[in-house]
């Protein structure tokens, strides 16, 4: 689920990753293809469980894509970073994916009007 939320990849990007797409001491993983719909073990049943277990409700494992994309829009990153994390050939695709949670747009805003306000 880490790998997951931090690169954005897809469920089935994730399950085709081999060791030697992996360089483990940069910190990288080379995707070989896209939307590969390969699955090399059932991984359904171990989300469930998961997400039974956390109490998450109806959480899909493309909601983590959704949720790296919001982490890098609410740390600076641009919409067309964004796109390149994501593999998105379109802004619009970058903005249907990345929300700003509650308390960041609250913190933005008050950072931006604090000294008008006084």
């Amino acid at each position: 689920m880490k790998i997951a939320l931090s690169t954005g990849a897809r469920l089935g990007e994730i399950q085709s990753l081999r060791w030697d797409d992996l360089d483990l001491k940069k910190g990288l993983a080379q995707l070989r293809t896209s939307k590969s719909g390969e699955r090399p073990f059932h991984f359904r049943p171990h989300w469930e469980r998961a997400v039974k277990v956390a109490e998450l409700g109806n959480f899909r494992f493309h909601d983590l894509r959704h949720s790296c994309a919001s982490y890098l829009a609410m740390n600076g990153a641009s919409l067309l970073e964004i796109a390149d994390v994501l593999g998105h050939k379109t802004l619009a695709m970058v903005k249907r994916y990345s929300h700003l949670s509650t308390a960041h747009k609250q913190s933005l805003i008050n950072g931006t009007f604090k000294s008008m306000v006084g």
